[in-house]
């Protein structure tokens, strides 16, 4: 293959010119890529709510029944003052099975939580690619962050990307999963 703008012989896999630096146009075009489709505030929020069931389902509802088998063995005002004495713990807890909930699923080979996947979105990194642990880490960090501040989750609505700032923080995209 030769240069258009100096001539020189190039090798055909070159998309520059070693000699002018010219940036080479390809004879056979690239394959048409299908854009990508950032998922809008309402998917998200909706994906949240399903998160929110899924999470009370599987930790707050055993912890309740926890709970009630407690009020079967101690009288209730025992029950309620163990109760006031472990709530930190609880809450410990609840934060390390929250965050694993979400760093290790959107970290995983589906991309997505369980309301992720039902409304058929998915995180990706910039390249549409699927993110480390790590990052899902720093995510979640951030979503936190927001939500002490819920006004700037609406930032979803107005950004090009649909990104929070906690997907600008780790370099996160939430988009809409091909079928």
């Amino acid at each position: 293959m030769y240069c258009q703008t100096c001539g020189d012989l190039i090798p055909d896999d070159s998309a520059f010119c070693p000699s002018c630096g010219k940036r080479l146009v390809s004879a056979t075009p690239p394959a048409e890529e299908a854009p990508v489709e950032y998922a809008g505030f309402i998917r998200r929020v909706a994906a949240c709510i399903l998160d929110s069931l899924v999470i009370t389902a599987l930790f707050f509802v055993p912890a309740t029944l926890f709970g009630f088998i407690l009020t079967i063995f101690m009288d209730s005002s025992q029950v309620f003052s163990l109760l006031l004495e472990i709530k930190p713990i609880i809450y410990i807890i609840a934060f390390i099975f929250s965050f694993f909930y979400y760093a290790y699923l959107e970290s995983s080979q589906r991309q997505a939580t369980v309301g992720k996947r039902a409304i058929g979105i998915a995180v990706t990194d910039a390249d549409g690619e699927r993110i480390s642990f790590g990052r899902a880490t720093v995510r979640y960090i951030g979503k936190l962050l927001s939500e002490l501040f819920f006004p700037v989750f609406f930032i979803i609505a107005v950004t090009r990307k649909k990104q929070g700032l906690h997907d600008m923080a780790a370099g996160t995209l939430v988009v809409k999963k091909r079928v």
